[in-house]
């Protein structure tokens, strides 16, 4: 929801000596990237992992995934459809708040 102007301040608040909190910001590319910084959210590779375990111990076999076409989206996806165990089947965007999107 936030990572992109929180990796866009990130320098600014190091280079300051700034403690930068963020409640949104999920994108693996924050992780360690500075001893400033700290998030009050998982990242997505966390929630990825854990969404797949999820889905595995609930035990399907097969994964499709909806996702919006941001960071976010696309990040939790990833890690999501690579952690599964079982197998992966597809996936299909949408755009916030349009919906989604048919192809013909």
């Amino acid at each position: 929801m936030c990572s992109s102007a929180t990796l866009a301040a990130l320098p600014v608040a190091t280079t300051n000596k700034a403690v930068l909190i963020s409640p949104a910001s999920t994108s693996p590319d924050l992780s360690g990237s500075s001893k400033y910084f700290f998030r009050t959210v998982p990242s997505d590779v966390l929630q990825g992992k854990e969404g797949a375990n999820l889905v595995d111990n609930l035990g399907y076999k097969k994964l499709a995934v909806l996702y919006v076409n941001d960071d976010y989206g696309i990040g939790f996806k990833n890690v999501l459809s690579k952690e599964f165990k079982g197998e992966f089947v597809g996936s299909e965007t949408f755009e916030k708040g349009v919906g989604i999107q048919k192809h013909s």
